[in-house]
């Protein structure tokens, strides 16, 4: 009985854990996800992915930026250290 009420949630609450599990929780997606629905998407499932996906990328490329920023300011440094080595 159990397993029915868990399938049972998790089918009438689908949007919501489809959304949930492809989405960033920092940021509603659920402006973007209609905007790719309307577009082109044929669901929520494939367009709540692509936001998972666009947002992992984003926040990844900014760590980049930060790590690089903070490596170019203490090159100098390092080459210092080697020329004493």
């Amino acid at each position: 009985m159990a397993i029915g009420v868990i399938i049972a949630v998790l089918y009438f609450g689908r949007v919501f854990f489809i959304t949930s599990w492809c989405g960033d929780h920092r940021f509603y997606p659920g402006a973007f996800v209609v905007l790719l629905t309307r577009i082109r998407f044929r669901g929520r499932w494939p367009a709540s992915c692509v936001h998972r996906g666009a947002a992992v990328s984003i926040r990844g490329g900014r760590r980049s930026l930060l790590a690089i920023g903070v490596l170019m300011g203490d090159l100098p440094r390092y080459g210092e250290r080697i020329a004493r080595l």
